[in-house]
C-alpha cells in the first residue's frame, strides 16, 4: 500500500513519484496491537502489544516476521504503551497508558542490554507520577496524563503525552523525569498547541534522531528539531494520508523512518518512510523569516506560497485564522487580532498552512 503527498521542496513544488510510505512486511498474528517500536540491530527490532496483552517483548524484522520473543517477570502488561533505548543498549519499556487519567501506579520498566537477549528477564522499576496532577481523575477539562509515546536523551526519559482533554484544547505536553530506577516526578518543560481536532492532533509515539524529535499520530508525523535538549521549538508536520492506528514509531541509524499499524479491519503491519522525504519535508521551511515589531507579525517566505495563517495562545485559545491567498510575504497587525501588539500574549503558536499541502508550526514571541 503506498501513499502519495504534494511537497514543496526548495521552492519548487512536486509530486513524490517514489512512495512516502511502503508496507515492508505483515506482523505475526502475536502482534495485533503494536504500540511500540525501537531498533536494536540492523534490521532488527523490538515491538510490545498493549495493555490486557501477555508481557513479552517480540524482536522481529522489517518483514514483520518474530525473530525472539522475551518474556518479562515481575513486570504486567497494564497498558505497556512505548518502547525505547539508550546509547548502552538498555531498554526502557513504558506501562503509563492512562486512558482515565486515574491511574496512581504509573511505571517504566528498565532492561540492561544483555537482558534483551535472554529468554526471561526482570526488569528494574522506574515508578513516577505528574508533578501537576492533583486529582486521579482530574476534572474532564485537565486530563493530559495519558502516554503514549516516550524517548531518552541524556540521563532522562521524556514523555510526550496524549491528550484527552473534554472539550478537547489541543495542547501537547511533554515531561522529563530521570531513567534510574526509583520513585520519580515526571516535571512539565514544554507544550505546543497541535492545530488539530482530537483525533488527528493526538500523539501516540515518539522516536529521536540526533537532533530531531519524531512524533507519531493516527495520520500525521511532526518532526521537532532542538538545540541543546528535546523541545517543541519548531514542528513541521507531514501528512499519512490516510487514518489508522499508528501507535509505533522509530528512526533507524540511516534516518529511514519505520512505523507500525494495528490490526483493526486488516492485518497489523509494519511500514517504512525513506530517510530522504523527511528530509525534504525538513528543508521547506529554511528560507521562513518571522518578525514581531511594532503590534505588526511579518511572515517572509520567498518561493514558498502561504494559503493559510493561524495564531493560538499558549493555552490554544485562537487568535486569528485568516486566509492569505498564496502570498510569499504576510504582514498582519492590530487589525487582525483585534487588539494592539502590547495586548497580545508574550509567546504564541504560529501555524502556516503553504499552498503545496505543507504545514509549519512554530512559537513565536514579542522577542522574535
Amino acid at each position: 500500500m503506498f501513499k502519495y503527498l504534494s511537497l514543496f521542496f526548495s521552492g519548487i513544488p512536486f509530486l513524490l513519484s517514489a512512495q512516502i510510505y511502503e508496507r515492508t512486511g505483515t506482523l505475526d498474528a502475536r502482534i495485533g496491537e503494536s504500540s511500540g517500536l525501537e531498533q536494536i540491530s540492523a534490521d532488527r527490532f523490538l515491538t510490545l502489544n498493549d495493555g490486557g496483552n501477555e508481557p513479552l517483548l517480540f524482536t522481529i524484522d522489517s518483514s514483520g516476521e518474530v525473530l525472539a520473543v522475551l518474556t518479562l517477570r515481575g513486570f504486567p502488561n497494564n497498558d505497556w504503551e512505548s518502547v525505547c533505548s539508550d546509547a548502552d543498549g538498555g531498554i526502557y519499556i513504558g506501562d503509563f497508558g492512562n486512558n482515565n487519567n486515574d491511574r496512581r501506579d504509573l511505571r517504566i520498566g528498565y532492561l540492561r542490554a544483555d537482558q534483551v537477549k535472554q529468554d526471561t528477564a526482570t526488569p528494574a522499576s522506574i515508578q513516577f507520577t505528574y508533578a501537576d496532577q492533583r486529582a486521579f481523575p482530574p476534572s474532564a477539562t485537565q486530563r493530559q496524563y495519558d502516554c503514549e509515546a516516550m524517548i531518552h536523551f541524556g540521563d532522562s526519559l521524556y514523555l510526550i503525552t496524549k491528550n484527552r482533554t473534554n472539550p478537547y484544547d489541543g495542547i501537547c505536553r511533554m515531561y522529563v523525569l530521570p531513567d534510574e530506577p526509583g520513585t520519580h516526578i515526571a516535571v512539565v518543560v514544554d507544550s505546543f498547541y497541535m492545530d488539530k481536532p482530537a483525533l488527528l492532533g493526538q500523539v501516540t509515539g515518539a522516536a529521536l534522531h540526533g537532533n530531531k524529535l519524531i512524533l507519531l499520530g493516527y495520520a500525521h508525523i511532526w518532526i521537532s528539531s532542538f538545540s541543546k535538549v528535546p523541545r517543541f521549538d519548531q514542528v513541521q508536520e507531514l501528512e499519512l494520508g490516510s487514518l489508522a492506528q499508528r501507535e509505533g514509531i522509530c528512526v533507524t541509524s540511516a534516518g529511514d523512518i519505520y512505523f507500525t499499524e494495528e490490526r483493526v479491519s486488516s492485518d497489523a503491519g509494519i511500514y517504512r518512510l525513506p530517510d530522504q522525504v523527511a528530509v525534504s519535508v525538513e528543508e521547506q521551511s529554511s528560507n521562513l523569516q518571522v518578525k514581531m515589531q511594532d503590534g505588526h507579525l511579518t511572515l517572509e517566505d520567498p518561493g514558498n506560497k502561504m494559503e493559510r495563517v493561524a495564531l493560538f495562545t499558549a493555552n490554544g485559545q485562537e487568535l486569528l485564522d485568516q486566509p492569505v491567498f498564496g502570498s510569499e510575504q504576510v504582514v498582519l497587525g492590530p487589525q487582525a487580532w483585534g487588539k494592539s501588539g502590547s495586548d497580545l500574549p508574550p509567546l504564541m503558536f504560529l501555524s502556516i498552512y503553504y499552498s503545496s499541502g505543507y504545514v509549519l508550526h512554530r512559537k513565536i514571541g514579542w522577542n522574535d
